[in-house]
């Protein structure tokens, strides 16, 4: 038996060892390649999760601050808005000059009106002059209190005299039902109860011989149906006749006061209609003293006056039916009125040195 030769052996083996090893030389560098590919992109991951990380942190601390100045500024806007909510509110405007709480509860008005006028009489004795004449001067202070309570304080400067025309406070909670107290107009007549700057004329109408003007006292009043029906019940002193200067009573009879007045068509879409209303007013009580009344002209000369000694001596009765047509520029306005007054004459005559009543 022959023998292989040795060295055809061992290249044989050499050969299979180095077709063995080749393969895995590369695969063993690819690894490791792909190893520290993804521990580097592992690294960078990491990298930017706590540059993330310190953004949220940055961005939560942002946040917070954020808070607490939007709490801050909200705070600030509540205690503006209570502060705004407190101040009053100043109006200077064609309406007038006022300034009032932000819920209206409270406010206070000035306004004020002034009359002149020129009498010039072509007939008359010396005693009736022709003169320039300052009819009324009134600052008028209006105001609300508590809401439901409403003043009015009116001084006259006018006609050579200081007269308190109105002072007054009305409680207005209820339509149907108001109470006012004090020195008024009294609720009679239909044109005296017209505001005096909204008259057509200077001076109103005779009739205001036989009714009265201002008086004091206490008032219910209000409106009902749908400000169909208004009424006024008074309790006054009682006041002779075109006057606003008596500010107390002498004797202890008060009168009676009373007016009703309808509109029953105000809420009508017929405009024809809407500006009709009538009404009727009557006063009644006793009177005793000098409480009788004296009748003016136009120019407010007295044409007529009862003697001295002639005093009231008992019942007062006066009472008025009244209406009122509006439409458009179109006015129309009537009343009658008729005043009843017992009198009684006291008059003294001398007999030697003894007088008699």
């Amino acid at each position: 038996m022959r023998r292989p030769a040795l060295p055809g052996l061992l290249l044989v083996w050499a050969a299979l060892l180095a077709w063995a090893t080749l393969p895995v030389s590369p695969a063993r560098a690819q690894s490791t390649i792909g190893v520290d590919q993804k521990d580097r992109e592992i690294a960078d991951l990491k990298k930017e999760i706590k540059l993330l990380e310190q953004r949220v942190d940055t961005l939560e601390g942002l946040d917070q601050k954020v808070k607490v100045i939007a709490g801050k500024l909200a705070v600030r806007a509540e205690t503006e808005q209570t502060k705004a909510n407190e101040a009053p509110i100043i109006n200077a405007s064609d309406k007038g000059f006022w300034f009032a709480s932000q819920d209206g509860n409270y406010k206070l008005q000035f306004g004020g009106i002034i009359q002149a006028d020129g009498r010039f009489f072509t007939t008359g004795d010396d005693s009736t002059g022709s003169t320039f004449y300052l009819n009324r001067a009134r600052p008028i202070l209006t105001g609300t209190l508590w809401k439901y309570y409403d003043f009015n304080i009116t001084p006259d400067f006018g006609q050579g005299k200081v007269v308190i025309q109105d002072a007054f406070i009305n409680n207005t909670m209820f339509d149907y039902a108001n109470f006012q107290a004090g020195k008024y107009k009294a609720p009679f007549d239909l044109e005296r109860l017209q505001v005096d700057r909204y008259l057509e004329y200077s001076q109103r109408s005779e009739i205001q011989n036989l009714v009265p003007n201002r008086d004091i006292g206490a008032k219910l009043h209000g409106s009902l149906f749908e400000n169909r029906l208004t009424y006024q019940i008074a309790l006054m002193n009682g006041v002779p006749n075109n006057t606003a200067s008596v500010e107390s009573d002498n004797n202890d009879g008060k009168d009676f006061v009373g007016r009703f007045f309808v509109t029953p068509f105000v809420n009508s879409e017929n405009d024809w209609l809407t500006g009709l209303g009538a009404g009727f007013a009557a006063t009644y009580g006793s009177e005793f003293g000098n409480t009788i009344s004296t009748y003016k002209t136009y120019g407010q000369q007295t044409w007529f006056t009862y003697n001295k000694g002639v005093t009231a001596s008992g019942t007062r009765f006066r009472y008025e039916p009244q209406l009122y047509y509006y439409h458009r520029q179109f006015g129309l306005m009537a009343a009658f009125a008729s005043d009843r007054q017992a009198l009684n004459l006291t008059g003294i005559v001398t007999r030697g040195k003894t007088p008699c009543t």
